[in-house]
């Protein structure tokens, strides 16, 4: 049990730690379309996001949800199917950040505030659903 629990808290920290560092990405991306392309920022968003989503999941599949040395790795999904699973499932979210930043910018006059929110609500579903489906063992 105290076993299981110090994996799912390893698991949350690395998780946390992939989605600060998308979130990052995602910001700088925005800020350089907006400030020195001088794009609109929604379709920065857009931009900013689809980059965000291949570290993650690069940074998820290697880090966050790596086998261990002991794991049978056939009990895992092939390396394709976690990608396009990753990509359908993080696309959602992907939608769901620029919708709510499309919305919440039009009340919070800082992006930066607007951006954090909406990745909030996005990483919640991103954590659920990689957990449970994506990366999880057939035999769970």
């Amino acid at each position: 049990m105290l076993k299981k629990l110090k994996q799912l808290n390893n698991l949350t920290l690395k998780f946390l730690i992939v989605g600060f560092i998308g979130f990052v990405a995602n910001y700088t991306v925005l800020t350089f379309a907006t400030s020195f392309f001088n794009l609109n920022k929604i379709f920065s968003e857009v931009i900013a996001a689809a980059l965000a989503l291949q570290l993650t999941f690069l940074l998820h599949d290697r880090w966050t949800y790596r086998e261990s040395a002991d794991d049978d790795l056939s009990l895992r999904l092939p390396l394709k199917g976690r990608y396009i699973l990753y990509l359908t499932s993080n696309a959602f979210s992907s939608v769901m950040t620029v919708i709510l930043f499309s919305i919440f910018t039009q009340f919070i006059v800082l992006d930066f505030v607007a951006l954090a929110l909406s990745a909030a609500a996005a990483m919640v579903w991103n954590y659920v659903f990689n957990k449970m489906v994506i990366w999880k063992k057939k035999t769970q």
